[in-house]
């Protein structure tokens, strides 16, 4: 196992500030001009990717932060979004804004709750917003495609020879 070189130290801590491969490698004394190679290969590299993952892991055990730290925090910031409900002002006349019914309108942040909501669904594991489809049962897909071709030949032929009577 080879040690990290000066210039690659320097990288990894960087990196770890910035998330910038470019950026970390320019900071640890690489080629400016060449910095936008330098970084990513870098990355690349098992010795400075190993040294990035433990420092990382070094860091979040420092601060204390794990999934369930992230999911409170979560949590917190859903529930401030949807709590900061302010009136809905008019962008020049700073007048609150009303619906054609004449009822006052009220925003809050939906995008940020919107986000930490669903966070909040991934972590949780509820597949309110899974993009795979499950399938239950068996299916043999192997079989079912062969049996589509078959058609498909059958089909071709028939079309070849419409006097063969197989109509």
């Amino acid at each position: 196992m080879s040690r990290l070189t000066e210039r690659q130290v320097r990288f990894v801590e960087q990196y770890l500030v910035s998330g910038n491969a470019t950026a970390a490698a320019k900071l640890a004394g690489y080629s400016k001009r060449s910095a936008h190679v330098t970084g990513p290969r870098l990355l690349g590299n098992a010795e400075v990717a190993g040294a990035i993952a433990k420092a990382r892991r070094k860091r979040n055990a420092a601060l204390e932060i794990d999934a369930t730290w992230v999911l409170q925090e979560a949590v917190t910031l859903y529930q401030r979004c949807i709590q900061e409900v302010r009136p809905a002002l008019h962008p020049k006349t700073r007048q609150q804004l009303k619906s054609e019914s004449k009822e006052p309108l009220f925003t809050f942040n939906a995008p940020i709750a919107a986000r930490a909501l669903e966070l909040i669904g991934k972590h949780v594991s509820v597949s309110a917003f899974q993009d795979n489809v499950a399938i239950h049962g068996q299916v043999d897909l192997v079989a079912r495609l062969q049996a589509g071709r078959a058609r498909l030949r059958q089909a071709r032929v028939i079309e070849a020879n419409p006097e063969s009577g197989d109509v």
